[in-house]
This record gives C-alpha cells, sequence and structure tokens, in this order.
C-alpha cells in the first residue's frame, strides 16, 4: 500500500536511504535493513510542539452528584459521581447489592440460533445469567450470557465493577458489570481522576476506567463529535476515539452527519449474505456494523460531491476532478453494498432517509481545502482502506468477502487522490502555506495515533470475523502497523522531496 501511494505521488525516487518502498506486493510486506530507522521519532516539547495537542486541562468536580445504585432500596451510592460537565467520576469501590443482571430467564427452544439457554450455561464470568432479550433490527427475542460483579475482587486485574444505575446507558451501565480500568480511584492516579468513558459501537455501549489526566485530548464527548466519543487510551489519559473507521466523512460544523436509516428496498444492491446459521445477537451485531457502515458510504457521496467543487473553485487540474468524480459514485456503490449486507444480516430491507446537509458549506480557500484533505483522505481513507483488508485478511463468507474486495481497492485509490491533492497543493501554495500544511499533517498523523481503538478483545470475535466485522483489538493493530509502515513513511517522503529539490521532485503534471 505504501508503494501504492508513493507511486501515485511520484514520489518513490525521493524516499532517499531513509526510507524502504515496498516490494512491489499490495499487501506492504515489504522489509527493512536490520536496524535501519525508516523515520525520525515524532518530535515532542517545546521543539516540536506539532506533535501534541493541548487538552482541555485539569477537571475540576465540585458541586457533583452521586451516581445510585438501581433496584435496591433507599439511596445506595455506586461509588461514581457525576460532575456538573458529565464527567464521570470514580470515587472509591463500593460493593453493589444487585451483583446479578436483571432479566427475564430464557425460554425459548434449543433451536441452535441461542448463545444459552439456562444460568448454567453461563461460566464465563461472576453471577452469570442467561437472559432472553429483544434482538435488535428484528421482530424476536433471542437468549444470551451477561455477568456481573459485586465488587472489584470478582472481575481480575485490569477491571473493575460498576454497580448497576438508572443514569442513562450512554453515560454509565445500566446493571452490574466487570469494564477495564487501569485506576480504582484517584489516589491510583496520583492526583488525577479516575475517571469513566463510555462508547457507542452502533449496537451497544463500552465503558473503560482511567486516569483523566490534565493532558487528556478530551474530558467528555462534546469535546469530540458525532461518532466520536472520549474515551480511555491505552497509553494513559483520555482521547477522541472513531469507535468506526469511516473513510471520508461528510462534516457539517465540524460533526459528521448521515442520513437515518429506514426500511426501503431500492437501496439494498449487492451480494447477498446468508447468515442463517449464526445466532441471532451476532447476526443483529453484525447488521448494525454494516448498517453503520452503510449511512457513513452514503454521506461519502455528498462529501465528494462538495470536494469536486472545491477543486472546480481552486483550478484544480482535471485529472483531480475526474477522481473526484469517479470517488463519489463509487461511494454510491459501497453504500448499495453495504445496505444489501445489512438488509440480509437484519432480516429486512433497509436504505437512507433524507441527508441532513442544511449547514453545509464549502471551503475557498487552498488551506482550508488541504488541511480537511489531509484529515479525510490521507489520514482517513488511508485507514479506511486499510481496515477494510484487515476484515477481508479475515473474511470467509463470500457475499462479505466480495463487498470488502471492492471497498478496498476503491478507498485505496481515493487515498491516492487525497495524497495527490496535497501534491499539488503543495505545488501551487506560496511557501508560508506550504509550511503550514506539511506541519497539519505531522498534527494529523500524532492525532491519529491517538486516536487508535482501546486494544480489547470480543468474546464473539470467532463469529464476527468471518463476516467482516472486526473487534477493537483487531482494528488497533491494523491501524498502528500502517501509521508506522505507511502514513510516516509517506509523509516523511513527502517532506523531504521539498527539502531536497521541489522544482525538480514535484514537478506539475
Amino acid at each position: 500500500m505504501r508503494g501504492s501511494i508513493l507511486g501515485a505521488l511520484g514520489l518513490a525516487a525521493a524516499c532517499g536511504p531513509g526510507v524502504r518502498i515496498d516490494d512491489g506486493s499490495e499487501d506492504g510486506s515489504g522489509s527493512v535493513d536490520d536496524g535501519e530507522t525508516l523515520i525520525p521519532p515524532t518530535p515532542t516539547g517545546d521543539d516540536g510542539d506539532s506533535s501534541t495537542t493541548e487538552g482541555p486541562g485539569p477537571v475540576v468536580c465540585e458541586g457533583s452528584e452521586p451516581i445510585l445504585q438501581s433496584g435496591v432500596e433507599g439511596t445506595v451510592p455506586t461509588g461514581f459521581e457525576r460532575c456538573p460537565d458529565g464527567v464521570i467520576h470514580r470515587v472509591e469501590a463500593v460493593a453493589c447489592l444487585v451483583p446479578e443482571p436483571p432479566g427475564p430467564e430464557c425460554t425459548l427452544p434449543d433451536d441452535g440460533m441461542q448463545s444459552c439457554l439456562s444460568d448454567a450455561d453461563c461460566t464465563a464470568g461472576a453471577f452469570g445469567r442467561c437472559i432472553q432479550q429483544p434482538l435488535l433490527f428484528e421482530d424476536m427475542d433471542f437468549c444470551g450470557c451477561v455477568y456481573g460483579c459485586a465488587t472489584d475482587a470478582d472481575c481480575g486485574d485490569g477491571r473493575i465493577c460498576a454497580c448497576g444505575s438508572e443514569l442513562g446507558a450512554a453515560d454509565y451501565p445500566a446493571r452490574s458489570m466487570c469494564i477495564p480500568g487501569d485506576c480504582i480511584d484517584d489516589d491510583a492516579c496520583g492526583n488525577p481522576m479516575c475517571a469513566l468513558g463510555s462508547g457507542d459501537d452502533g449496537c451497544g455501549f463500552s465503558y473503560g476506567a482511567s486516569c483523566l489526566t490534565p493532558d487528556s485530548a478530551c474530558t467528555v464527548d462534546a469535546d469530540c463529535g458525532d461518532f466520536i466519543d472520549c474515551f480511555p487510551r491505552v497509553d494513559g489519559g483520555f482521547g477522541c476515539q472513531d469507535f468506526c473507521c469511516c473513510g471520508r466523512p461528510l462534516l457539517v460544523d465540524g460533526r459528521p452527519v448521515t442520513a437515518e436509516a429506514r426500511p426501503r428496498a431500492d437501496w439494498a444492491e449487492g451480494p447477498l449474505a446468508r447468515p442463517s446459521s449464526l445466532p441471532a445477537v451476532v447476526r443483529a451485531r453484525i447488521a448494525a456494523h454494516y448498517t453503520q457502515a452503510a449511512q457513513l458510504e452514503h454521506a461519502s457521496v455528498a462529501s465528494f460531491a462538495r470536494f469536486t467543487l472545491e477543486l472546480m473553485a481552486l483550478g484544480a487540474p482535471p485529472r483531480l476532478l475526474e477522481a473526484a468524480q469517479r470517488a463519489g459514485l463509487d461511494e454510491i456503490d459501497h453504500a448499495r453494498r453495504c445496505f444489501a449486507l445489512a438488509s440480509a444480516y437484519g432480516g429486512r430491507s433497509i436504505g437512507p432517509g433524507p441527508l441532513p446537509v442544511g449547514g453545509a458549506t464549502m471551503a475557498s480557500e487552498l488551506e482550508a481545502v488541504v488541511a480537511a484533505v489531509i484529515d479525510e483522505a490521507c489520514i482517513g481513507e488511508t485507514l479506511a482502506a486499510v481496515e477494510a483488508r484487515a476484515a477481508l485478511a479475515h473474511a470467509t463468507e463470500p457475499a462479505v468477502r466480495q463487498t470488502l474486495e471492492v471497498i478496498a481497492a476503491d478507498e485505496l485509490r481515493h487515498a491516492q487522490l487525497g495524497w495527490q491533492t496535497l501534491r499539488w497543493a503543495l505545488e501551487v501554495a506560496a511557501a508560508p502555506v506550504r509550511a503550514r500544511l506539511l506541519e497539519r499533517l505531522e498534527r494529523a498523523l500524532a492525532d491519529a495515533e491517538r486516536a487508535l481503538p482501546v486494544a480489547m478483545v470480543d468474546h464473539d470475535r470467532a463469529l464476527l470475523r468471518p463476516h467482516g466485522v472486526l473487534d477493537p483489538d483487531d482494528r488497533r493493530r491494523a491501524l498502528a502497523d500502517a501509521i508506522t509502515t505507511v502514513l510516516r513513511p509517506c509523509a516523511a517522503a513527502l517532506r523531504q522531496a521539498w527539502r531536497s529539490a521541489p522544482s525538480e521532485a514535484l514537478a506539475t503534471g
């Protein structure tokens, strides 16, 4: 992939001895000399402020409200409190009076579609129960194991117990459960606050606790944007985490927008999966995954339409306009394919409603247009291509493989378009603008590293992978490797070309 992007930029010869290009394989399997440093480490501190992002500062939790346990008499605290700005603060560890997950016992027949039939089947954790619950996207129930906890001791190392509350699942668990956590209270953080983060992957919420440090990139979801959650980072602190790698989003006022999914059949065109052998709960999760992917692909059509107009306003060469137009058509095909998969796994045809484009504006200045290209295409589309290829590597369902093969190839071309647009902008920009764009590229790389998914292994990984759905651990591995082996070498080659001989290395094409 790195070789493809550098080839599209015409920079293979500009890499010099510090960067080794792929050996021609499109899987990024090229090697480097033993002991050779490809890219110098990203600078930090006063000499390299382009690689750091100033966080919101120390968190103060004065005037907080305690979060109370649900299903108990009186007011029993959970040990968590909600700060006025929305931060969920873990004050202390307490015992849950209702450790068992609530819900009706399973009464469904043994049809081979259920994850469990009785509580005796649920032995992977403490207080296991087999609960019957509604299936997302379908008018039917399924049975699945859920687990609870009374204290942190029920959860094991690296996890803490959160007692259920009625606060709301978007902020805090509705039932007692073990959640990943590297702190138990503020003392474990050495002054910074031990806080809880939540993330929505489209079919449920994930939770994690970590130290909310003064240099965290965010404190609450409002600091991030739609589809992006303030969530604990693996390396400590909190950062804005995208629970879906969505390529080029349609941004309105800095936030992604999508059309609501609704019943309709005309968008569900593509290879059809045959998921009948899957447990109902797994089918629902896969349907939710492809529904969200389809909504984002659908919105990308509008994003590329706007991008085409912006290129025309800047006087861009015809080759970029042609590629942008083709990319918009690609996104229509991607949306159809993903809606077809979502419909097959969900058991009913769905498609997009009206796209809320009110407030969408065009950028008219070169620097503003290309800054978005760096974020959404050079970084976003490249990582989207990587994620599609990683999903394809695990997928075995034929319809899913057909879709991912198309998307992976198209997203790579879209990434190439982004890098080619950046190259053209560097050719025509004044020196100060050129310098700022290269600095913006460095910041975007650092932001991508900070936004890597938390490495959590999904308990349904073995069932999800064959159908093209990666868990957070899979995604983190693929994206982290791409940042190191694709994005940083490409950025370094581009910088080196301008430092050495911009007039020769980047002749206008």
